[in-house]
């Protein structure tokens, strides 16, 4: 369990100011229908490949260096989180960090790290604005948004 890197949410040629359809609530729960609808594309000609933030999460675990991450057989597979599951995990930061540490005493798993970075990308769009999207800050725990072109970092997630 660790970061997928730093992406962009959306990119096709420089151009990312289009509505894909996915939640913009700040409390949802559907990161994985979020990505089913990016991998559906719109009517632009897009597909997943054009949102390399979600594309990155999908395919954690697939990759030929992350092949020991493959999410577990009956699961959803990884997906890029909404707002709402980040932002759970930020308020769960002790209890999880606690975990992630006593699995790393115990296995020297080193593949196992907390956040390591302050903004991580969600699935969810800004409601107000089709180039923005929202993510979550893992210092002060808020939500916020920013054009889907920028940078962040993601971490991938999955359902049984």
């Amino acid at each position: 369990l660790q970061d997928a890197g730093a992406f962009a949410w959306a990119n096709k040629d420089g151009a990312y100011d289009f509505w894909v359809g996915t939640s913009t609530s700040e409390t949802d729960w559907n990161g994985y229908s979020n990505c089913q609808k990016m991998k559906e594309g719109t009517e632009h000609d897009w597909n997943i490949t054009h949102f390399p933030a979600a594309n990155a999460c999908i395919t954690f675990g697939t990759v030929d260096s992350y092949l020991q991450y493959a999410a577990p057989t009956g699961s959803s597979g990884w997906f890029l989180p909404s707002c709402d599951q980040l932002s759970s995990l930020y308020s769960s930061r002790d209890l999880l960090s606690g975990q992630i540490n006593k699995l790393k005493t115990i296995s020297s798993y080193e593949a196992i790290s907390w956040f390591l970075t302050t903004y991580y990308w969600s699935s969810s769009e800004y409601p107000d604005n089709s180039y923005n999207a929202r993510n979550v800050n893992f210092y002060f725990g808020n939500v916020n948004f920013d054009l889907k072109a920028s940078g962040y970092f993601v971490r991938s997630i999955f359902a049984f």
